[in-house]
């Protein structure tokens, strides 16, 4: 059953700090260090799962599998090649040029990228309350599975509501994105404002957009 691979069974942290279920609070406390990287390996009958988190500030999915493969390669004890001993130890300093360097000036092509600050309101010091934030709702790791037969029927619905002038490609995945997309706000309506706007957004593997190689180690997405 899918209830068997719950990660705090085959983790060694929880992928949400939050839920801190290490004793030792390995990716718990945010004042506190935390491992870049933390491996278990749990027996099973003829085998065994290995399961390795990365710290996501310091590395993302590609870097996460170009780690594992090194780790793969040093475990057959197989030598590094120049390139993999350079990718492996280079600096992230430089990576991503600044935008001050390249002299350009963000428009409004970032607009739906950028948090706005609120408005400072200036109050007198004895009519300042402290606001105590409410403590956060539970979090659950829950899976969904999507039959063949399930997805292809989605994409074909997707497909029919497209407008007769679109001519482009969406994929089935492009089509589950979007239903999950409208599931999530839909399931939080009681909670959210009537003027507040949602943004949906996919990671992508910026890599090759900037010209770096596609197995830096680093976090390279937008």
């Amino acid at each position: 059953p899918m209830a068997m691979l719950g990660e705090d069974v085959w983790a060694p942290c929880p992928t949400l700090a939050a839920l801190g279920f290490d004793p030792k609070k390995s990716s718990g406390d945010f004042d506190q260090p935390a491992p870049v990287m933390l491996a278990q390996i749990s027996y099973i009958r003829d085998g065994l799962v290995l399961c390795v988190n990365m710290q996501h500030n310091v590395c993302d999915m590609m870097g996460q599998a170009a780690v594992l493969g090194w780790l793969s390669k040093a475990c057959r004890g197989e030598q590094f090649t120049e390139e993999e001993l350079k990718l492996g130890n280079m600096t992230r300093i430089g990576v991503v040029p600044l935008i001050e360097d390249e002299g350009w000036t963000p428009g409004s092509e970032l607009q739906t990228q950028l948090f706005t600050s609120p408005p400072t309101v200036v109050k007198e010091l004895d009519t300042v309350k402290p606001q105590v934030p409410a403590a956060p709702n539970k979090c659950t790791w829950a899976y969904f599975d999507f039959s063949v037969s399930s997805l292809e029927s989605l994409k074909d619905l997707a497909t029919a509501t497209l407008p007769q002038d679109f001519a482009g490609f969406i994929s089935t995945d492009d089509a589950l994105s979007a239903f999950i997309f409208l599931s999530v706000p839909r399931a939080r309506q009681s909670r959210l404002r009537p003027d507040i706007s949602v943004t949906f957004a996919r990671a992508v593997d910026a890599r090759r957009y900037l010209k770096v190689h596609p197995n830096y180690p680093g976090i390279l997405q937008n």
